[in-house]
Order: C-alpha cells, then structure tokens, then sequence
C-alpha cells in the first residue's frame, strides 16, 4: 500500500515548454485584443453615422408634429406668461401633455443616446489603445 500510494502521489518530471511558446502565445492575444477594438470601432462608427441621419430626418419630423399638435403655441404661452401657468397649472399640464408628440420625442431622443454611446466608444478606441500582452 506505501508503495503504491508513493508512486501516485510522488512528483512528476517537469515538461520543458516549447522555446517560443510564450511569445506566440503573447502575440495571439495582442492580435485578437486589435481584432476586437477595430471591430468595436467599426460597428461604432456604423451605429454613429446611422444615428445621425436618422437625426436629420427625426428632428423636422419632431418640429412639424409639435406645430401640428399646439405643443408649440402652448410651450409659447409658458414661456411668455410665467405667473398664468404657475396659477393654473391644473387646468394647463393637461393640455400641454396631450400636446406633446410623444411618439416622435421618444424616437429623437433614442437617436441622440445611440448617436452620444457611439461618439463615446469611437472616442475611447482612439484614444485608448489596446495594449500588448507583456510577461516577465
């Protein structure tokens, strides 16, 4: 049974490793770490020109439905007179609500945070570069 249980549990002979295993192995990762910030940076991009001309379509399209609705004549009266929104401030949120475009507020502003996400990545992958894999 000793003998036995020393053969099983006794140290094994070291394997010698390859003599540029490391090295390949370092720049395999560095090669994959570019792949991955260059597709990062093309999908961004693509993300960020489509965002921007959803924009210049999205932003008319805004404007038209709020003079269609009034939204417009009632943002004006807000602005203008102060003291009768603040006085009847039941009697007016009801109607400016019913105003708002909401379908194309929310589709302008989907396209402004998907335009600002990929601004922030493009930004990031150009001035954050991928570094390389280094060992000691």
């Amino acid at each position: 049974m000793g003998r036995t249980s020393q053969q099983i549990f006794s140290p094994t002979a070291r394997e010698t490793v390859p003599a540029h295993l490391c090295e390949q192995i370092c720049s395999t990762i560095a090669r994959e770490r570019i792949r991955r910030e260059r597709m990062r940076l093309a999908v961004s991009s693509l993300f960020g020109t489509s965002s921007l001309a959803g924009l210049v379509f999205a932003l008319p399209a805004l404007m038209s439905a709020a003079s269609a609705s009034g939204f417009v004549s009632y943002s004006q009266l807000l602005l203008t007179d102060t003291d009768f929104a603040a006085t009847n401030i039941r009697a007016f949120i009801i109607p400016v609500l019913e105003a708002l475009p909401g379908v194309e507020v929310m589709i302008t502003l989907f396209l402004i945070a998907v335009f600002l996400v990929s601004l922030r990545n493009f930004a990031r992958s150009l001035y954050y570069k991928p570094l390389a894999f280094q060992h000691s």
